[in-house]
């Protein structure tokens, strides 16, 4: 059983100094917290548990929090998780959420019939929401609790006065600087950006945006300066052609397509020998690279075969068996007599609950319903009827009408003593 203690966010301890047994309640915050870690599902503070009615059913797995400090959970029975550590603490239940409603003696949320309470000043009257109807802002638009998502959401139009304007967008007036004017009419907001008339002004509106070139102009003396150079330019390339022209002139031949042909065909006849080595050697280097990519190539399924066989293997003999469960339990299994065996398993039986036995593996998933398969209930600590060296598959279940619902699992084996 925990302990509930209820304290201020200031007096939390450290991280490291929370005790291990104790559920922390921080009333001005309403944040829970067991031991180090923060608790983030639902719970409630409430007068008394629900009954099971239809209206007034408990929500599963939410905690309930009464006033005088006891805490339960729901799952399928009422469980007591914990008591409260100091009686006086009781009284910051009611303060819980309230601190910023003065005077309130009174603090109450109820999730199972989505009603939410919050008290007047004086704490006689109470406002109270409930999230199953919507809350009407106007003729037009309601707030609606939207049950899948958890969120309120707004449903309806944007509110207009008889004029067509809305009212919200009309309390804001433009204004107009230098540079710029902004326009505020009904519902759009536009600025409008003022160009000066001044000569020289390169701005310009374009279709994405402002635009100024980086240079759209060039002085006299730059421009000058690019027709010096140019013609300076001119004058080299002029000087470097006559060149080429004497020197054209002083060869032997001259130089035209055949006398091409006829200089490339004299060097491949000269190198030809060496090129049909280096293309015969790359022959054989292919030739020896293929043969080695069909040995690795075999090599490497073969390996690949053989790992895919060891983890089947080890699937099969390790895993399998109970990885479809969240989580199990150990059981001892003692020889009492030839083909007699005593089954003591590691678990705490809850009503509703109950134990169940079939020689043979079974693969069970969670929550599956193992009634139609042959399983034996049995109590913790049987002398049961199993033959040596069986494999036996234990199941937790819960009672639900008709059928048990497997929670846990458990796998031995009926081994005699040697």
């Amino acid at each position: 059983m925990k302990v509930l203690k209820i304290l201020s966010s200031e007096f939390l301890p450290p991280y490291n100094e929370r005790d291990y047994n104790t559920i922390y309640f921080l009333y001005d915050k309403l944040d829970i917290y067991f031991c180090q870690t923060q608790y983030t599902g639902l719970y409630s503070i409430v007068e008394e548990l629900p009954t099971l009615d239809e209206y007034d059913k408990p929500v599963k797995n939410m905690l309930y929090i009464l006033m005088n400090g006891d805490v339960y959970v729901y799952d399928t029975v009422w469980r007591k998780l914990a008591e409260i550590e100091d009686p006086s603490e009781t009284e910051y239940l009611l303060k819980a959420g309230t601190t910023f409603l003065l005077k309130s003696g009174y603090r109450y949320i109820d999730k199972q019939t989505k009603a939410l309470a919050l008290p007047f000043q004086n704490g006689t009257f109470q406002l109270s929401v409930i999230l199953d109807k919507p809350i009407e802002i106007n003729n037009a638009t309601i707030i609606v609790y939207n049950e899948e998502t958890g969120k309120f959401e707004i449903d309806g139009e944007r509110y207009y006065d008889e004029f067509g304007r809305n009212p919200e967008i009309m309390k804001y007036t433009g204004v107009e600087t230098n540079s710029a004017k902004t326009i505020i009419q009904n519902d759009h907001i536009s600025t409008d950006v003022k160009l000066s008339s001044r000569v020289g002004n390169t701005l310009e509106v374009k279709l994405d945006g402002l635009y100024v070139a980086e240079r759209d102009y060039a002085s006299i003396a730059q421009f000058e300066d690019v027709v010096l150079r140019t013609q300076s330019a001119m004058s080299a390339f002029q000087h470097f052609m006559g060149q080429m022209e004497e020197a054209m002139a002083s060869v032997d031949i001259t130089l035209n397509d055949q006398t091409l042909r006829d200089k490339i065909l004299e060097v491949l006849d000269q190198y030809q020998p060496m090129l049909d080595e280096v293309i015969n050697n790359f022959d054989e280097v292919i030739e020896d690279f293929n043969h080695q990519k069909a040995e690795l190539t075999e090599h490497i399924y073969t390996t690949l075969d053989q790992y895919e066989r060891d983890v089947n293997t080890r699937f099969e003999n390790v895993i399998k068996p109970w990885g479809y469960f969240i989580d199990g339990f150990s059981t001892t299994v003692v020889k009492v007599d030839t083909d007699t065996y005593q089954l003591i398993c590691d678990i705490d039986v809850l009503p509703n609950y109950n134990l169940y036995y079939k020689i043979g593996k079974e693969y069970i998933s969670q929550d599956q319903d193992i009634s139609e398969l042959g399983f034996t209930q049995f109590t913790n600590g049987d002398e049961l009827s199993i033959p040596d060296n069986s494999d036996i598959t234990i199941m937790y279940g819960l009672t639900d009408g008709d059928e048990i619902i497997a929670k846990k699992g458990s796998y031995c084996k009926a081994v005699p003593s040697t």
